[in-house]
């Protein structure tokens, strides 16, 4: 008994007699397409694109990351170094600037401005460790075999200084400050002067270089609202008062 032998191509040019090549060839290059296609968006790839950012992180410590102080982070955050996370992500920082900040509820007293490469997705979000760089969003560093914990403030942000004339009321008495007295941040750095003081040296009237990010007022990451606390430093004390007033222009 002899089997007959099938041919892989009839004389129609079908395969194995059922469907045409032309077909076969066109449903498998459309069946490749589709699969690239999802593999690409179930699965997308590990490598993303670099672009320059720039954005702020403050440090928090807590029971998951160390305290982080800032002379410390003076010499971490320096232009050329190369950060990474645990999971691999490099953050290469091309500028840094330092903002001093009063939370009085917390232990944070700086805030980190850094310009830097960082990974971008898909989606056009800014990603480090596979996690968005959002306002809000948590960054865990690798330093020195340390890691700590960076919560973003802001991403790719307008920001400028000013001055403005901001009148207080102090909350205790009495006080030492004297008219022409400096105010001071937490760096030594100068920010302002005593203008002037009325009834009975319980008000006073200062004048204040501020931030403005996004046209919002602030002073050490506070903003400058009438009634709101406001707190200051000048060389001999710290003091805690209530905001007045404050002008709407700024001062030359």
């Amino acid at each position: 008994m002899h089997l007959a032998k099938m041919a892989l191509f009839d004389q129609d040019g079908k395969l194995f007699g059922v469907v045409h090549v032309i077909d076969a060839g066109v449903f498998f290059f459309f069946l490749a397409v589709v699969t690239t296609v999802l593999v690409y968006l179930y699965a997308p790839p590990t490598f993303h694109e670099q672009e320059e950012a720039f954005f702020q992180i403050y440090f928090v410590s807590d029971e998951y990351s160390q305290p982080f102080p800032y002379a410390m982070a003076q010499d971490t955050f320096i232009p050329g170094t190369e950060l990474v996370s645990p999971q691999g992500s490099h953050l290469t920082i091309t500028n840094v600037t330092f903002t001093h900040i009063f939370w009085p509820s917390s232990n944070v007293n700086f805030i980190v401005t850094l310009n830097g490469t960082l990974e971008k997705g898909s989606d056009g979000q800014y990603l480090f460790n596979s996690y968005q760089i959002a306002p809000g969003k948590m960054l865990l560093l690798q330093i020195n075999h340390s890691y700590f914990t960076g919560t973003v403030q802001r991403v790719n942000f307008t920001h400028t200084t000013t001055t403005k004339i901001i009148t207080i009321a102090l909350n205790s008495m009495p006080s030492n400050i004297t008219i022409g007295d400096k105010i001071y941040n937490s760096f030594g750095q100068e920010e302002g002067f005593v203008v002037s003081t009325i009834y009975n040296r319980s008000i006073f009237i200062l004048n204040l270089t501020v931030d403005v990010y996004d046209d919002i007022v602030l002073f050490h990451e506070n903003p400058l609202y009438p009634l709101q606390p406001f707190s200051f430093k000048t060389q001999n004390e710290d003091y805690s008062a209530d905001i007045i007033y404050i002008t709407k222009e700024d001062l030359p």
